[in-house]
């Protein structure tokens, strides 16, 4: 009868419905609500008519119950069997019915409460007689009114007609379960059914009410805020839940907000403390501890479906209360990787927040998640380099340390990342920041994350040094991406650079790295060399080829170039003569650079790069160098001898006194003193007589161990630079015909022969001259002196053997060359007093046997050295001047 008055009511509202005038598709429901409210009335009617079956359906109980007690059966067992039986009935009424209204499954399930309600109160009202009749055994049955016989008794109250993919069905069971919310075992019991149909109807396609999905999710929602503490409950309704989550665009964002509190609260609980073990022998029940990492999972995956639901996330602005309770109960260590894999999934689906990385990092997550990833990875065995942890855990931390290089070298310092891969993450992470801002490597070398890189490099190369090893692909790009962020930290800025190498200047690989970038960075390699005086530049160069040149000295392989060997790298080889070689360049560099302002400016009062570089040690170093190429004892390669000796010329061009200072204290190197000898015919020190002096004297002397050693080559070149000088300076010739040490008539016999050919080589720089200015008069006047003495010398000579012919040929070039260089300067007498023939006269006169006679002098010459016609062709020209 009430169900009659209901449907009266609802048929008085859709009257005032229509009489408002629905347009269009709200006409139509309107239409079918007509239709389906004139079927809840014939459905009212059959539950009236299903009540008085109910009855009779009691009286049957009652006489099955006084059979039982005759024939000693189970009461517990034929309630467990009628429980079946309804059960199944239920799901042959669900099988029948599809597709209905959501209003009428409405409908139904009010007239199937009320039938429940009738039916419970109808049984209650049964029970007292059945004590009365039944006796002791009737009491006995009586006594179990357990949950089971709930639930067989309200599901016989559903239609036995309904469909299992009707939505009706669907509600009617949703509503028999909200009505005995507060009972576990109800819900227990009543879950497995409802995901049974669930599962069912969506995989069919038939459930797609939002009414239906929408009061689905709310139950289950319900369970898990009633029932916390029932892990095997939750474990239900976790997975019921997820199933639901797939029609997430047909949940209400409110209900999507309070799934996501339930779950966050419920996930941190058994993160917290996990589950007990389950028992094995346990009864199976909603009171039965679940298995820990299965009821943990599910509820993280419940969690992680809930964040990736539109509703939900556009609320996730990286502030929102929900996003702080996640972080807070859910981001954290937990045991297992299975379930820390689950939890790495739900930190993605969060906005990536400074917060959220800091968080992550300094709660232990992290570590726990590269600690999880690296078990896994020994569980699966050492062959695999992309094991399914790695997958995970690359993610992850790419997740979390996305966009905040200095998070990640922070990770790297404190040594929260280990293993291998999830390193090369974090660098990856730290390398493509960098790429899309550098001014990032700036900010990396003020958070010394050099040294942290370096000390990966030296970490992961030295198990592999030996030449037997394998290295694994992770570990080579650990090393390649430290190299190179390495590198970019030091092409951030000169100060930068100079900074690394003077800090780490013990560090082999730094100092390549440093050397190789200044080579490749033009604009930097300018701002070093431009501003060598002030940044010091040259004093952390000359200490890396400090550092660069000892490894050569032994016939082993080091480690730092076992290391580089490692890279494979074109860019970087492995040798060191490569960075030998830059920075021998950049010294080059420097030396042309302050060359070139010199010629437009005036230096200032400091040490000039020269000076700078030869006080550092450069000028031994580079001699080093020439000495292995001489001596061909692991000798560099030619394009590094090249720069050295490019390097020393450099350095002697702009001082001589170095120049000086080399030659005099490396005279048996050759390859020095023919650097020496080129530098000083390019630049014959003209405005320095005193260095000319030094220079011809240490010229002389390498001459002489040239002879003595067999180098032809180096003796050509010496008097070549020996004439250079000669002819640079008249003075210079004067000195050295002059001086005592340097007569062929005095000293050593062995060394005669050479010292005719250095006196000859200066006479014949005086013959070449072709006009003596006034302001060197005097100095001509000496140098003819010197040449009358010397050809009085040569005739004293010539009497001392008896007439007989010059030992070899070349006292007699030498005579000729004084001849020649006495008549050039006679002729070349312009001044306005000649007197360099009466210099002749005086000198000549003074001669042995002479007796006055400057022309007998002449006479006795030609005499002694009547076998050569060349001598008396130059005194011919003489005696006419002599006799004018």
């Amino acid at each position: 009868d009430a169900a009659v008055e209901e449907a009266k009511q609802l048929r008085e509202k859709l009257e005032e419905a229509q009489a408002s005038g629905p347009q269009g598709e709200d006409a139509k429901d309107l239409a079918a609500l007509r239709q389906g409210l004139e079927a809840s009335e014939a459905q009212a009617k059959e539950a009236a008519a299903r009540h008085a079956e109910l009855k009779t359906q009691l009286d049957e109980a009652r006489a099955s119950l006084e059979s039982a007690k005759t024939a000693g059966q189970s009461a517990d067992a034929a309630l467990a069997a009628e429980l079946a039986a309804e059960l199944a009935k239920v799901k042959a009424a669900l099988a029948e019915a599809r597709d209905s209204r959501v209003e009428d499954a409405a409908e139904a399930a009010a007239k199937l409460k009320q039938a429940e309600d009738r039916a419970a109160a109808a049984e209650a009202a049964a029970k007292p007689e059945e004590k009365g009749v039944g006796g002791a055994g009737l009491a006995e049955a009586g006594t179990q009114t357990d949950a089971g016989s709930t639930v067989q008794v309200a599901l016989t109250e559903l239609p036995a007609t309904l469909d299992v993919s009707d939505s009706g069905a669907v509600t009617a069971l949703l509503g028999f379960l909200k009505g005995k919310l507060a009972d576990a075992q109800v819900q227990y019991d009543g879950l497995d059914l409802l995901f049974e149909v669930q599962t069912q109807a969506m995989g069919e396609g038939g459930v797609e009410e939002d009414a239906v999905v929408v009061g689905a999710f709310q139950h289950v929602l319900a369970v898990f805020e009633t029932h916390a503490s029932k892990q095997s409950l939750l474990l239900k309704a976790s997975k019921l839940m997820a199933g639901l989550l797939s029609f997430a665009s047909l949940l209400p964002a409110s209900a999507l907000e309070r799934a996501v509190t339930t779950t966050t609260a419920a996930s941190a609980a058994f993160l917290a403390s996990p589950p007990t073990p389950p028992d094995p022998t346990a009864k199976d029940g909603p009171d039965t501890p679940a298995a820990a990492e299965d009821l943990t999972m599910w509820l993280l995956s419940v969690l992680s479906g809930l964040l990736r639901a539109p509703a939900v996330k556009h609320t996730l602005t990286g502030e929102s209360p929900v996003e702080q309770r996640v972080m807070e109960e859910v981001l954290r260590p937990a045991a297992g990787p299975a379930v820390l894999g689950k939890v790495a999934q739900c930190v993605q689906l969060l906005p990536q927040t400074p917060r959220l990385q800091k968080f992550a990092l300094e709660s232990g997550l992290v570590a726990a998640l590269v600690s999880a990833g690296g078990k896994r990875r020994d569980k699966k065995g050492e062959g695999k380099e992309k094991s399914e942890a790695s997958a995970e855990l690359g993610p992850a931390l790419r997740f979390l340390f996305g966009g905040n290089a200095e998070l990640a070298v922070r990770a790297l310092q404190r040594g929260v990342v280990s293993e291998a891969s999830s390193t090369l993450v974090l660098l990856e992470v730290v390398m493509a920041v960098a790429a899309s801002d550098t001014s990032t490597f700036r900010r990396l070398h003020e958070l010394e994350a050099t040294k942290t890189l370096l000390e990966l490099l030296r970490k992961h190369s030295d198990p592999y040094l030996s030449d037997s090893a394998t290295v694994p692909q992770d570990t080579l790009e650990i090393l390649r991406q430290s190299a190179r962020l390495v590198s970019g930290i030091l092409a951030s800025s000169p100060e930068v650079l100079l900074d690394c190498m003077h800090r780490y200047q013990n560090s082999i690989v730094l100092q390549r790295l440093a050397v190789r970038v200044a080579r490749d960075r033009q604009h930097l390699q300018l701002q070093l060399r431009v501003n060598h005086a002030t940044n010091g530049s040259l004093q952390f160069f000359m200490q890396a080829l400090l550092q660069l040149l000892p490894q050569q000295e032994s016939s082993q392989v080091s480690n730092g170039e076992r290391v580089f060997a490692l890279l494979d790298d074109p860019a970087l080889p492995s040798d060191s003569w490569p960075y030998v070689l830059d920075t021998l360049q950049f010294f080059q560099q420097v030396l042309v650079h302050f060359r070139a302002v010199s010629c437009v400016a005036s230096p200032d009062d400091r040490a000039t790069p020269e000076e700078e570089l030869v006080a550092l040690g450069l000028v031994d170093s580079l001699v080093e160098l020439l000495q292995r190429a001489e001596t061909k004892e692991a000798p560099p390669p030619p394009e590094v001898t090249k720069a050295a000796k490019d390097t020393l010329g450099s350095l002697f061009q702009r001082n001589g006194h170095i120049c000086l200072f080399t030659m005099e204290h490396y005279y048996d190197l050759e390859l020095v003193v023919s650097q020496g000898c080129e530098c000083i015919m390019d630049d014959p020190l003209r405005a320095y007589p005193d260095l000319q002096r030094q220079a011809v004297t240490l010229l002389a002397t390498s001459y002489h161990r040239a002879v003595a050693g067999g180098k032809r080559a180096l003796q050509s070149l010496v008097l070549q630079c020996i004439g250079v000088l000669f002819d640079a300076s008249l003075e210079l010739s004067g000195f050295f015909l002059g001086a005592e040490e340097q007569s062929p008539f005095a000293g050593a016999a062995e060394n005669q022969e050479q010292q005719f050919v250095l006196c000859a080589q200066a006479c014949s720089s005086i013959a070449h001259l072709t006009h003596i200015p006034s302001s060197q008069a005097s100095t001509a006047r000496n140098a003819m002196k010197i040449l009358t003495q010397l050809a009085v010398k040569a005739q004293g000579a010539a009497v001392s053997r008896n007439g007989d012919p010059p030992r070899s040929r070349k006292e007699e070039d030498f005579v000729v060359s004084v001849l020649a260089a006495m008549v050039e300067l006679c002729r070349n007498d312009n001044f306005a007093e000649p007197y360099l023939v009466p210099e002749v006269r005086e000198v000549l006169a003074q001669a042995p046997e002479a007796d006055g006679d400057p022309t007998s002098a002449l006479f006795r010459l030609m005499e002694c050295y009547r076998h050569a016609d060349r001598v008396a062709q130059k005194c011919d020209p003489l005696l006419s001047l002599l006799l004018e």
